[in-house]
Order: C-alpha cells, then sequence, then structure tokens
C-alpha cells in the first residue's frame, strides 16, 4: 500500500470516529430484564446533573410511576468498572415505591466532563410486563423531588440496544427430525422425477 492510499485510510478513518468522539453523552446499553435479574451497561461523559446528591447516580422509569419493581437484593448484586471509570460505586439500595420505584448508587461525586463505564447487574424481584425499556433512564444527582424527570437525565437512551428477555428459539429433537425427514423425503421426489424424464 502507498503512502497515498495509507493517508487516505487514516483521514476515513478519523472521519468515523470524530462524530463517535464529540456524541459522547452518558448512554444506558444492553439493557437485558428478567423476573429476577436487570443488567445494563452506563457508557459515557457527564453532560448534566442535578442539583444535589451529585455522588448518587439513579435507574428507573422516567416520568414513570408503574410498579416494576417487588423487591431488590443489595447484597447479590454486583457491578463492575471498566477502564476510564472515574465514578467508584460503593453500595447500591432502592427506593421501592417511595420516589417512584428506583434503584440508587452511591459512590465518589462526579462532575460535568466526568467519564462514566460501569456494567450493573441488579438482583431482585420485577414486574418485567411493567418495565418499559423505552423509558428507562438515569440520572445523575437527584432534583428537589428526587425522582427521574427529562430536565435533569444525563443520558441518551441507546434504543436499538435495548433489549426485552425473550427466550432464544431453539430447535428440539423432534423439530430438527421432522425437518430432517422432510429434506430426505424432497430428495427422494426429486430423484423419482429426475428417473421418470429419462
Amino acid at each position: 500500500m502507498n503512502r497515498t492510499k495509507t493517508k487516505l485510510l487514516l483521514i476515513a478513518l478519523a472521519l468515523v470516529l470524530s462524530p463517535m468522539a464529540a456524541n459522547a453523552t452518558v448512554v444506558l446499553k444492553n439493557v437485558y430484564i428478567t423476573p429476577t435479574n436487570l443488567s445494563f451497561d452506563v457508557v459515557g461523559t457527564i453532560t448534566s446533573q442535578g442539583s444535589s446528591y451529585q455522588q448518587q447516580l439513579m435507574f428507573g422509569l422516567v416520568d414513570d410511576n408503574s410498579d416494576w419493581l417487588n423487591s431488590f437484593d443489595a447484597n447479590a448484586s454486583t457491578w463492575v468498572s471498566h477502564p476510564g471509570n472515574e465514578h467508584e460505586i460503593s453500595y447500591v439500595y432502592d427506593l421501592d415505591g417511595t420516589w417512584n420505584d428506583s434503584i440508587l448508587t452511591v459512590g465518589n461525586y462526579l462532575s460535568i466532563g466526568d467519564n462514566i463505564n460501569i456494567s450493573f447487574n441488579f438482583v431482585g424481584q420485577f414486574n418485567v410486563g411493567n418495565f418499559d425499556l423505552n423509558k428507562f433512564g438515569m440520572s445523575n444527582g437527584l432534583n428537589s423531588d428526587c425522582c427521574i424527570v427529562p430536565s435533569e437525565l444525563n443520558l441518551v437512551t441507546s434504543v436499538s440496544s435495548l433489549e426485552p428477555a425473550l427466550p432464544v428459539p431453539t430447535m428440539s429433537a423432534y423439530g430438527l427430525a421432522l425437518t430432517m425427514l422432510g429434506l430426505l423425503l424432497l430428495a427422494g421426489y426429486r430423484l423419482h422425477t429426475s428417473v421418470k424424464r429419462r
């Protein structure tokens, strides 16, 4: 590869990556919920925060008081910080029904411009039918009402990565046997028709 082609390749790569760097707000990704687990990733740069409690992240449904959280097991819940994360979590707890159903973290204070990169796996009893994935949100810090509201959200929900807890379709042994039988019958029919034509 000559130098001109190498330069063009590097310029194209820079153009592709530059919008990613510019759009660095916080995103909730890979959201997955079952009746006993809620897992997701929080990635990006802090661009806004509530007026108080900036050491806390609050997760729940935005402007929605649906009963999606039956119980929460803080001791069984886990989180993992990834490279670049600037918000260490010390513990988690829930506010079941207090300020709408929500789960909060406590850690070091965050400021505008800080990076966050954490994977969460919350354990509890969740009403999957009441959990609207498109309303799932996070606030950094709380407002005076201590609830998740659009004016203090610090995220852009990545809708394409929200995944409901749907079972992966698998083929049973019975289904596989029927498929194989169908293929054998089709092959036999083709063989039979080709012999007739001769």
